[in-house]
């Protein structure tokens, strides 16, 4: 067997393995826990769309990810609201414009 034939070979294996592990790693008791009690634990909700991030591949997990961001918005949106892009950046480029050197 080639190197190259070996390499993909074992991403192969990878991959399947990913998506076997994807399910288990879907913490949806979290989630469904977290948007039943409302929570405005600004640090837990972060801490769990990081590691649902991580399997944002499985659509399952996408779907709750898109549920909790939401209800992070509702309960950050001020946050949201007051922030202010850094003096180098235009408004441009949080709209999609590209980087400004001012």
């Amino acid at each position: 067997m080639s190197d190259r034939n070996a390499i993909a070979s074992g991403l192969d294996a990878l991959v399947v393995e990913f998506q076997r592990l994807q399910p288990q790693a879907a913490q949806q008791p979290v989630v469904n826990e977290l948007l039943r009690t409302g929570t405005r634990d600004v640090q837990q909700i972060e801490h769990t769309l990081d590691g649902l991030l991580d399997v944002c591949g499985y659509g399952p997990v996408l779907e709750m990810y898109r549920r909790l961001c939401r209800h992070y918005w509702d309960v950050s949106a001020r946050r949201f609201a007051t922030c202010r892009p850094a003096p180098h950046f235009s408004v441009t480029f949080f709209a999609g414009g590209g980087h400004s050197d001012q």
